[in-house]
C-alpha cells in the first residue's frame, strides 16, 4: 500500500505541473507566437490575402468604409452599386463593430489582413478558455483552442472579414453567457458585450448559429427558472445595444429579396461530403491558383478537422455520459444532416422556419459542425485524462477511415484532383492523425514526460491542419494601390459617378480561379473589370455588384441587363446612365455608349403603367428615357418638356444638390434606387418622390426656376444611435452599481 502512494503522488504532482505550464498566460503567449510565425507575412511584410471574396468583396468595402470615416461621415448610402443600395444596414459592411478601428486607422490592405489573422487568434483564445471552464483542465482548453482556430473552415473564413470576425467572438459569447446565468453580477455584463461585440459584425448565420449552441446549452445545463430571467436580461439588452445596427438592418431586410423567402438547394455537402471531415482534397477541383474546392459547393474550400479530432469526438460521446456531450453529439450529426440539403431530407423542413429560412446555402451547417468537433475534441482530452476506454473511438475511427479510403478508390467524379494526389494526403493525414492519438495516450501514461508528449501532440494537430491544403494564396500590395488603367480611358461624367459603366456577362463571370492567368494577373483581371466590388475602390458606378441584401426591383434590373451587351435594352442602358461596356469579344476593352443620359435628367411625361408592365416597357427597343418615365401612380400629372435644363449638379454620397428650369410642369428622374429614406425638396419645400421605372425616382418640378436637393435621411439609423446611446449609458450605471454592490459584500465578508 506504502509502495503505491508515492508513485500516486508524483503522477497528480506531474499532471498538476502540465496543467501549470497549460496556463492562460502561457497559451495566451504561445498561441500568439505560433500565429504570428504562420502568418509572418501578412503581419509584418508587404503581403495581403487575396483569395476570392477578400480582395473583390472584404476589401472593397473596408475601403469604402474607411474612405467615409476620414470624410467625417457615416456610410448609409452607397450611390456606387446597384444604382444605389443601403451600405451601412448590410449585415457585412461593419460599419458600427468597434473591431473594425484596426482598418480604419491603419494602412489598407495589410490591416484587413491583419484584422482577419488577429481574429483567428481570439477564436483560439476563446476556444481555449470556454473548454477550460467546462473541463477545469487546461490542457483539454489547449488542444480544443487549436482545433477550434486553425480548422480548415476557420482558415477559409480569414477571406470573409466578418465572419472571421464572428467566429472570434463565438466561444466568448457562449463563456460569458454560461457565467452570467450561473453567477450573475457582473458577469451578465460581460455577456451583453460580447453577444454586442458579435452582433455588430453582421454575419447572420455565424451569429444565429451561436444563438441556438446557446439554446441548446441552457436547457441542457438545467436550473432553467432561476437562469430564464437573466438570459431574457442579455438578449434583450444585446438587442437593445445593438439597435444601431439592427434597426437599419430589419428596414432593409423587409424590402429586400429575402422577406418571405425560402432558399432554395445551393451548394450543399454531398453525401459523402463527411470524408473531407478527414480527407481535405477528396473530390476537389483547382484551378491556376493552387485554392481547392468541392465539385457541390463551393463556399467554403474547406472544413477539415482531421483524424485526431474525430477520435477525440468519439472519445468524448463513449467515455463522458453527460447530459451536455451527448446533445453535443446530437447537435453534430443534426448539422452535418443539415449541410447535406434537401436531398436529404431534413433540410426541406428546416429551411421553412424563419430565421434558418433566410440561410442561402446548406453547407453554412458545417459551421456548426467545426464548432463541436472542437468543443469535443476538448472533452475528449479531459476523458482521456481520467483514464477512458479507447477501444471503441478506435476501431470507429479505423473504420471511417477504411470507409473514405474505398469511396476515393472508387469515386467515378474525383475532379480534376488525381486520385493518387487524394489518397496520398488522406494517409498522410492519417499517419499525422495517428502520431497525435500516440502522443495523447503518451501524456496520461508516462507523467514523466507528459510535457514533451504534450508538445508531440501539438506539432503533429498543427501541422495536420496547417498544411492540409495549400496556405491561402498572397500577393503583393503594391498591386492593391497600383493606379487603375482603364480609368483614365473614362469620360469625366463617368469618373464623377454622374454616368456609369456596366461589366459584359462574360467579364462579370471572372474570377480568381482563373486557369490560363498567374495570381498577379487574375488579381488584375478583377479591378480592370470592376468585378464584384472593386468598384467601390475605383470610386467608379455600375448597376450591379456583390451584396447579401437588395430589392427584388435591383434584381429585376440587373438580371434584364445580364444579356451580352448587344443585348442589352438601349433605352434602359440610356436611362440608367451606362456610358461604358465591355464587349463579349473583348472583355478587357470599355466601349463608349454616346446616348448614354446622365444619372439626373428633366423633361419626361409620366405614362401610368401596372407595375407587371413596367419591366417589358422598360426592355422594350422603342422606350426614350427622354420622353416618357413610366409610374404606378396614377395622380401623376406633368408634361414632356424638351427644352427644360439642369445646372449646377453635385453628386454626394447620400444627397444630390442642383438647379433647374422647365417651361411647364414635367418630371425629373433620378437612375437612383428608390428607398423610403430618401426625401426631396424643391426650393426648400418638401415633395413627394415617386417610384419611376419600375425602381428608380422621379418628382415633379413645377414651372420656372428651382433649386432641388435629395438628400438620405436614415430614420431607424437615427432612431437607432440614440438607443444605443441610451443602452451604453445604462449599462455603465448598472456595471457601476454592481461593482459598489460587490465591494460592500467583499468589505463585509473581510470584516466578518
Amino acid at each position: 500500500m506504502n509502495s503505491t502512494e508515492p508513485s500516486g503522488t508524483d503522477e497528480s504532482s506531474a499532471l498538476a505541473g502540465l496543467e501549470e505550464r497549460c496556463s492562460p498566460k502561457r497559451f495566451a503567449g504561445a498561441f500568439a507566437l505560433l500565429v504570428f510565425f504562420v502568418f509572418l507575412p501578412l503581419l509584418v511584410a508587404n503581403t495581403s490575402l487575396v483569395l476570392r471574396d477578400f480582395s473583390v468583396f472584404g476589401y472593397p468595402l473596408a475601403h469604402y468604409h474607411r474612405a467615409a470615416f476620414w470624410s467625417g461621415e457615416i456610410p448609409l448610402w452607397n450611390p456606387l452599386s446597384y444604382a444605389g443600395i443601403p451600405f451601412a444596414a448590410q449585415w457585412n459592411t461593419m460599419v458600427f463593430y468597434p473591431g473594425s478601428l484596426i482598418y480604419l486607422f491603419f494602412p489598407l490592405p495589410w490591416s484587413l489582413s491583419a484584422f482577419c489573422v488577429v481574429h483567428l487568434y481570439v477564436a483560439g483564445l476563446g476556444m481555449y478558455f470556454l473548454i477550460r471552464h467546462w473541463t477545469a483542465s487546461n490542457v483539454a482548453g489547449v488542444i480544443a483552442g487549436l482545433v477550434f482556430a486553425l480548422s480548415g473552415l476557420v482558415q477559409n473564413s480569414l477571406m470573409w472579414p466578418n465572419n472571421i470576425a464572428a467566429l472570434g467572438c463565438l466561444p466568448w459569447v457562449l463563456l460569458t453567457l454560461k457565467l452570467a446565468l450561473a453567477r450573475g453580477g457582473r458577469h451578465v455584463v460581460f455577456a451583453i458585450l460580447a453577444g454586442s461585440m458579435q452582433m455588430l459584425t453582421g454575419a447572420p448565420e455565424v451569429i444565429l448559429f451561436t444563438w441556438l449552441l446557446v439554446g441548446v446549452l441552457w436547457l441542457v445545463e438545467g436550473r432553467l427558472n432561476e437562469s430564464v430571467g437573466r438570459l431574457a436580461i442579455v438578449v434583450a439588452s444585446v438587442a437593445v445595444l445593438c439597435a444601431i445596427q439592427l434597426l437599419p438592418f430589419f428596414d432593409l431586410l423587409l424590402i429586400s429579396e429575402r422577406a418571405g423567402v425560402t432558399q432554395e438547394n445551393n451548394w450543399a455537402m454531398d453525401f459523402d461530403g463527411w470524408v473531407n471531415f478527414i480527407s481535405p482534397l477528396y473530390e476537389t477541383r483547382t484551378k491556376g491558383i493552387g485554392a481547392f474546392y468541392h465539385d457541390t459547393q463551393a463556399w467554403t474550400h474547406s472544413y477539415f478537422v482531421g483524424v485526431p479530432v474525430l477520435w477525440l469526438s468519439l472519445v468524448a460521446l463513449c467515455a463522458d455520459r453527460s447530459r451536455r456531450t451527448w446533445v453535443l453529439g446530437g447537435v453534430l450529426l443534426v448539422a452535418t444532416w443539415l449541410a447535406m440539403g434537401a436531398d436529404a431530407g431534413l433540410y426541406s423542413l428546416v429551411a421553412k422556419i424563419p430565421p434558418l429560412s433566410m440561410i442561402r446555402y446548406p453547407v453554412k451547417f458545417v459551421i456548426v459542425t467545426t464548432v463541436v468537433f472542437a468543443m469535443l475534441a476538448g472533452l475528449g482530452v479531459r476523458a482521456l485524462s481520467k483514464g477512458a476506454a479507447i477501444r471503441i473511438p478506435t476501431i470507429v475511427t479505423t473504420c471511417l477511415c477504411l470507409l473514405a479510403f474505398l469511396l476515393i478508390k472508387d469515386a467515378q467524379e474525383p475532379g480534376d484532383v488525381a486520385r493518387s494526389v487524394v489518397t496520398k494526403s488522406l494517409w498522410l493525414r492519417v499517419v499525422a492523425g495517428a502520431a497525435a492519438v500516440v502522443f495523447l495516450l503518451q501524456i496520461f501514461k508516462s507523467r514523466s514526460m507528459a510535457f514533451r508528449f504534450l508538445v508531440g501532440v501539438i506539432g503533429a494537430l498543427t501541422g495536420d491542419l496547417l498544411t492540409h491544403q495549400p496556405v491561402q494564396p498572397t500577393i503583393d500590395t503594391k498591386w492593391f494601390r497600383e493606379p487603375n488603367p482603364t480609368l483614365a480611358t473614362y469620360s469625366e461624367a463617368a469618373q464623377a459617378g454622374q454616368t456609369r459603366v456596366h461589366p459584359s456577362k462574360s467579364r462579370q463571370i471572372q474570377n480568381l480561379f482563373n486557369a490560363d492567368a498567374s495570381l498577379k494577373d487574375a488579381f488584375l483581371l478583377t479591378r480592370i473589370s470592376m468585378f464584384n466590388n472593386w468598384n467601390l475602390v475605383e470610386g467608379t458606378a455600375k448597376v450591379n455588384g456583390f451584396y447579401s441584401l437588395w430589392t427584388p426591383e435591383q434584381e429585376q434590373i440587373a438580371q434584364a441587363l445580364m444579356a451580352e451587351p448587344q443585348e442589352v435594352p438601349p433605352g434602359l442602358a440610356d436611362f440608367l446612365g451606362i456610358e461604358f461596356f465591355s464587349p463579349v469579344e473583348n472583355t478587357l476593352e470599355w466601349h463608349h455608349r454616346p446616348t448614354a443620359k446622365p444619372i439626373v435628367t428633366i423633361g419626361a411625361a409620366p405614362v401610368h403603367v401596372e407595375l407587371a408592365q413596367t419591366l417589358p416597357r422598360l426592355t422594350a427597343a422603342e422606350f426614350d428615357p427622354s420622353k416618357e418615365v413610366f409610374v404606378v401612380d396614377g395622380s401623376v400629372v406633368a408634361q414632356h418638356a424638351p427644352t427644360a435644363s439642369i445646372t449646377n449638379v453635385f453628386l454626394m454620397r447620400d444627397e444630390i444638390q442642383l438647379s433647374v428650369r422647365t417651361p411647364l410642369p414635367t418630371m425629373l428622374t433620378v437612375a437612383q434606387s428608390f428607398h423610403a429614406n430618401w426625401q426631396a425638396k424643391i426650393d426648400d419645400e418638401q415633395t413627394t418622390i415617386h417610384r419611376a421605372n419600375l425602381g428608380f425616382q422621379a418628382i415633379v418640378v413645377p414651372p420656372g426656376e428651382h433649386q432641388i436637393a435629395f438628400y438620405y435621411e436614415d430614420r431607424a439609423f437615427q432612431w437607432g444611435r440614440w438607443i444605443t446611446l441610451g443602452a451604453l449609458i445604462g449599462l455603465v450605471v448598472v456595471w457601476r452599481r454592481i461593482k459598489t454592490i460587490e465591494e460592500e459584500e467583499e468589505s463585509k465578508l473581510d470584516t466578518a
